[in-house]
Formats: structure tokens, C-alpha cells, sequence
């Protein structure tokens, strides 16, 4: 009795209890249904093509029957189709899959892998490995000694102040919550490792089995190793016990382990491809000479610490192991350098359409180090000024995930105009207000010209389709279209966001090939007599044809009263090279 007195009297055992009902009311609420109370598909977007494995092998049992989209099942030039995606991710949610099959059986939904039994098991997977990933990271943080109190701050923080809630529980398909938590795990167990007076073997292999997981859901990840020697309890440690870790059977072992594991993905390539090993990224890749670190950080478009501030303090908090542990902090400093580095280097570096910058999520648990730390240091009014400055920051999160979910933030194309006019905005009237379109040009691509058209001085008033170009395009052997319109135009009244849309359209004939539409203005203009100058951009992934109509033209569906002082428009075939 006393010990379950103790247990439920610990800060940190409170806060998970309070996060675990939390995220599984939010879950309810915003996980497996829409902010309109619908059912929703939780297994979305990317998150489609990291579960495409479990479907593809337990029930239709095949490979072959999949067809390209251009997003996630691409073709190699023998034209066998393959999954671009690492299979780590169906690895981790396999288990929940099982569940979800069954369950389609005993209470008479589809087998399809896609029906709500299959939707709700994900959303429970992702609500397991969050309390995974919080718990080990609540085992990391005592085995440095820090208050019960800190380590309870840290939690919750973690899950209320931070983007993890979002992919955790409205996105539990993508692959960041479950790297997060094997993360978390190997911090742990290599913790234990280096302060364990036992044996050590079997955390050895712990950490081989759960390295070769990290790395089989985002190979990148794999940079965690990095931290191995830095986790030791200082550097004379590490110093004495590193070649007698080289040196060990275990060692070798463990290396092995880790190597069939990853086997994995190699063999899921030769069954989809008939080859061992594939660049699955097709038109993608890193630009190493040109990082977008400052965008990356500060950017309104999906600057990590401009939608996630919280992390702010937790990269500052590193600096305040220096006076604990030296060696621990230069590790985790040098880390995030190079963490931040990599990530900034990602062609698509605001990774497509998300909230905040996503791939930090996978190390929140050694950030969590760093945000821990001050709360156990800090005494009086500093702990006041902190708690002060986190509860505003976990505020502007919870805030901006609720306008998130409710598509009053742009997840893809946010600007600084933009983000000022929602700012701390809830309202449903705000709701997908926004124009623009800004996709960036594709990864080591080729571009050749096939339209180029433009016009001037037309006025629009009252005339619904305003100045059209139109012209047959031709291309061979394209991996896309790219095309680039330049709009000025000079408004006589106030326009509404969707009263007056840029539109890019492809025909075939008259059948419709693909089409994009953007509201014209950026954000609704309360004002007449303004003057506009926008530039859009648009990647028709999809298109493969050799032949096409292509019009732009501006719809005035409002018969809005403005002049069209000029619009110039291009589009090209992509070939990667």
C-alpha cells in the first residue's frame, strides 16, 4: 500500500496519467473523427504509404496489383512499381494491424486493411508508442538524478507544448511518433548500459535490435549512435571501456543482430523489384552545399521554432548540463548541430504539407534533456520566469494545433502575412481563407520549356473568366510538369480569398487530365484601391502524358470589380536526372 502511495505522490507519475487521459480524450475528439464529429481516415497522406506494406502482404498478397501515383508507389525503368517508403513504420504497427483484421471479422467490417477497425487500431498505435516513448524518457531523466518535479514539467510540456500531440494523435499514421519512442528507448537502454554495475550483454543487444528499428523507419535517424559514447557517465569512462566494447563477442553479435534486421528492407525491395538495394526516393534528395537552416529554425512558412517556441528553451537548456556534466553537453550539443544540419539539407526542406517542422518530433527524447535540466537547476524567480515563459508557449500550441486541425493555419504555405492575420484566431470564419501556392522546384531536375504565354491590361469586371491563355502543350518522356505564374492586378473593391481564384488546368480534349486552383489574393483584402503582385508555382506530379491543352485563367466567381494589369505564365517538363 505504501508503495502505491509513493507512486501516485510522484510528480512525474501524476503527469503521465494526466497526459495518457488526455491524449486519448484528444484522440476521440480529433484522431478517428473530423472537427465536424465524421469518422476520419487516420491513415492518411504519408502515413497511406508507411501502411501500404501490411495490406500489400497480409491480404492481397501481392505486390504486382499496385498501381503508381506519384506519391508514395513509384516505377523503376523495367516498370516494376515499389513503395518509397522504408518499412520500419508497418513494422511497429504490424502488431495493432493483426488486431484491426480481426476485429474487421468478429464485428462484420470489410477485410480491406482500410475499413474503421484498421483506421482505430492505428490510432491506438499511436497512442501506445507515445506512452512508450514518455516513459522511457521518464526512466532516462532519473537516471541522471533529476527532481521528480522536473521530470513531470518535462512530460508534460513535451506532450502539451510541443507538435507531438499532433502526431501522436491526428496523424498516429506518419512515422515520427514511433520513431520518438524507439528513440527514447535506445537513450534508455544505452543509459542503462553505461551505469549498470551487471552484465552488460543484454542491453548490448537491446540497443542493436532497437538501432536497427530507428533506422528501418528513417535511415537518417540512424545518426543516434553519435550519442552512444556521450550517455557514458563522463568521459574517463568512456575512455577506459571503449576498446573493451570493440573488443567484445557481444559486440559482434549484437552488429549481427542489427544487420538481419535491416535486412528487411532489402528483401521488401528485391520481392517489389526483382533488385536488393534501390534510391526508393525518385526525384529527391539532399542539397548539402545549400542548408535552409535559418528557414528551417525562424521561417513562418514551418520554422521549428516559430510553431514549436517551446523547443527554444529546450536547445538553450543544453547549455546548462555544461555545469553538470561537460561531456554529456558537447554531445548533445554537437548532435543537434548536426541534426539541424541534415534536416535543413532535405531538398523539400518544410516537408510538404505538416505542422511545424516534423522530423525534430523523432528527437524529442534527447531534447528532453535539455528541457529538464533548468527546471531542476533553476530556484525562486528563475523556475517563476520559466514556468512563466512555458505555459505561454504551450498555450500558442495548443492553439495553433486546434487552428491547424481546423485548416485555419496552411499547412504547406504559410507566410508571415499569413501567420499575423490568424494569429491566435479560432473562429470557424477563418477557415481556409488563404491563397497561394509556392510548391519549389523538384530535386535535381531538368526543366524545358512547353508554354510560355501572357497578357495585359484586360479588365475583369463582371467577366467570370478573365484572361485566358490556353495553348496545346507536347512532352516526351516527362517526370512532371512545373509551371510558374506571375499575377499584378489592382483591386476597385474588397475581394474574399475564394471570390476570385488562379486557375492551371490539363485537358485531354475536353477531359480533365489534372487541375489546381489558388485564391488570388493571400489573404481576403478589406480595402479597395490596392495593388497586387503574386507569384505562384505548381508541380503536376501526376502528369505522364505526352500530349495536353493547357489554360490559365483567372476565375472571377464573384464577378469581383479589379483590372488584370498582367499575367505571365510557364510550364515545363520535368526529367529527373
Amino acid at each position: 500500500m505504501s508503495w502505491l502511495k509513493s507512486k501516485f505522490t510522484d510528480p512525474s507519475v501524476v503527469c503521465m496519467l494526466f497526459i495518457s487521459v488526455a491524449a486519448i480524450i484528444f484522440s476521440t475528439q480529433w484522431g478517428i473523427k473530423d472537427f465536424q464529429g465524421n469518422e476520419r481516415a487516420v491513415i492518411s497522406s504519408d502515413g497511406l504509404g508507411y501502411y501500404d506494406y501490411l495490406p500489400s502482404i497480409f491480404i492481397n498478397d501481392d505486390f504486382s496489383t499496385r498501381t503508381t501515383n506519384n506519391s508514395f508507389i513509384l516505377k523503376l525503368n523495367n516498370d516494376q512499381t515499389y513503395n518509397k517508403y522504408f518499412s520500419g513504420t508497418a513494422l511497429m504497427t504490424s502488431p495493432f494491424f493483426v488486431g484491426g483484421h480481426i476485429s474487421a471479422k468478429l464485428f462484420g467490417y470489410k477485410q480491406n486493411g482500410f475499413s474503421v477497425t484498421y483506421q482505430n487500431s492505428i490510432a491506438i498505435a499511436g497512442l501506445f508508442y507515445l506512452f512508450l516513448g514518455l516513459y522511457f524518457i521518464r526512466k532516462l531523466l532519473q537516471t541522471y538524478k533529476l527532481s521528480r518535479f522536473s521530470i513531470g514539467a518535462t512530460l508534460l510540456l513535451l506532450f502539451f507544448g510541443t507538435n507531438l500531440l499532433t502526431y501522436s494523435v491526428i496523424h498516429p499514421s506518419m512515422s515520427h511518433v514511433y520513431s520518438f519512442s524507439l528513440i527514447s528507448l535506445w537513450l534508455y537502454l544505452v543509459r542503462k548500459y553505461w551505469s549498470s554495475n551487471s552484465t552488460k550483454s543484454k542491453y548490448i543487444i537491446g540497443m542493436s535490435i532497437v538501432l536497427a528499428l530507428i533506422i528501418l523507419i528513417r535511415p537518417i535517424n540512424g545518426c543516434i549512435l553519435f550519442l552512444f559514447p556521450f550517455l557514458s557517465n563522463n568521459y574517463n569512462q568512456w575512455r577506459n571501456e571503449w576498446r573493451l566494447i570493440l573488443g567484445s563477442k557481444v559486440t559482434y553479435i549484437a552488429a549481427l543482430v542489427c544487420i538481419s534486421i535491416l535486412f528487411i528492407q532489402p528483401l521488401l525491395w528485391y520481392l517489389q523489384t526483382d533488385q536488393w538495394f534501390i534510391w526508393s526516393y525518385t526525384g529527391e534528395g539532399f542539397n548539402f552545399s545549400k542548408p535552409r537552416i535559418l528557414d528551417v529554425l525562424f521561417s513562418f512558412r514551418k520554422g521549428w521554432w516559430t510553431y514549436t517556441p517551446l523547443m527554444l528553451i529546450a536547445t538553450i537548456g543544453i547549455v546548462f548540463w555544461y555545469k553538470k556534466n561537460k561531456f554529456l553537453a558537447f554531445g548533445l550539443s554537437s548532435f543537434l548541430l548536426f541534426f539541424i544540419y541534415i534536416t535543413s539539407s532535405w531538398w523539400n526542406w518544410y516537408y510538404g504539407s505538416s505542422f511545424g517542422q516534423r522530423p525534430f518530433i523523432d528527437i524529442y527524447g534527447v531534447l528532453a534533456l535539455g528541457l529538464a535540466i533548468p527546471f531542476h537547476t533553476f530556484k525562486n524567480l528563475k523556475k517563476f520566469v520559466l514556468w512563466a515563459i512555458c505555459i505561454i508557449f504551450t498555450a500558442l500550441n495548443l492553439i495553433q494545433t486546434y487552428q491547424y486541425q481546423h485548416q485555419i493555419l496552411s499547412p504547406e504555405f504559410m507566410t508571415k502575412e499569413k501567420y499575423n492575420y490568424v494569429f491566435l484566431e479560432t473562429d470557424k470564419s477563418f477557415k481556409n481563407i488563404f491563397g497561394g501556392s509556392s510548391d519549389i522546384v523538384p530535386f535535381n531536375s531538368k526543366l524545358k520549356t512547353v508554354f510560355q504565354e501572357e497578357v495585359a491590361n484586360i479588365d475583369c469586371t463582371k467577366i467570370e473568366f478573365c484572361g485566358v491563355l490556353k495553348k496545346q502543350i507536347t512532352t516526351e518522356n516527362s517526370d512532371g510538369l512545373w509551371v510558374e505564374v506571375n499575377v499584378k492586378w489592382e483591386t476597385f473593391e474588397e475581394m474574399s480569398n475564394d471570390g476570385v481564384l488562379l486557375v492551371v488546368h490539363l485537358k485531354d480534349g475536353e477531359e480533365s487530365i489534372s487541375y489546381f486552383t489558388s485564391g488570388l489574393t493571400p489573404i481576403p483584402r478589406d480595402q479597395a484601391n490596392t495593388k497586387e503582385d503574386e507569384r505562384f508555382t505548381f508541380h503536376f506530379k501526376d502528369y505522364q502524358e505526352k500530349k495536353a491543352n493547357l489554360s490559365v485563367y483567372i476565375w472571377n466567381k464573384e464577378e469581383y470589380n479589379f483590372r488584370l494589369d498582367g499575367m505571365e505564365a510557364k510550364a515545363y517538363s520535368i526529367e529527373y536526372q
